[in-house]
């Protein structure tokens, strides 16, 4: 019996071990995303636990076997990487800055707005595969890889 309540005590330290790596690859993420922009309002929102960054990363991971059915899943490794890796983060770091870049965080209309990506009934879901598309159509036109 006591040796069931070692190895259960040692998969629960290496539980927290690997939890504990999760939070700080995640926190990194946020960092380098707060980054982006000068504005305290971005820095503010890219740093808040389970905001923006956590549910686009989350949305790009549950997307990510689609991907791999459209592109093909050794082409897709080749040009984002696989959840997880280093490629992968920067993939999802371009896609952010894609974003971005193109407004989708705000709107027009309201200037209090702020598009956090939780709510996936309103597209955001749609709008986050459609700018991940284009980014991976552009990265492969870049490697001169022909996509049916």
């Amino acid at each position: 019996m006591s040796g069931l309540r070692a190895f259960a005590e040692d998969l629960r330290k290496q539980l927290a071990a690997v939890e504990s790596q999760i939070r700080d690859a995640e926190l990194e993420l946020c960092v380098k995303v707060a980054n982006m922009d000068n504005c305290k309002k971005w820095k503010k929102r890219a740093m808040e636990p389970h905001g923006f960054v956590y549910n686009i990363c989350d949305l790009l991971n549950d997307s990510y076997d689609g991907m791999c059915q459209h592109y093909g899943g050794d082409t897709i490794r080749s040009v984002v990487g696989s959840p997880g890796d280093d490629m992968w983060e920067a993939f999802q770091l371009r896609v952010i800055q894609y974003l971005k870049d193109t407004g989708t965080f705000g709107s027009d209309d309201d200037p209090d707005y702020f598009e956090d990506f939780d709510d996936t009934a309103g597209g955001c879901d749609e709008v986050l595969e459609e700018a991940a598309f284009k980014l991976i159509n552009r990265m492969l036109k870049k490697k001169k890889v022909q996509v049916d």
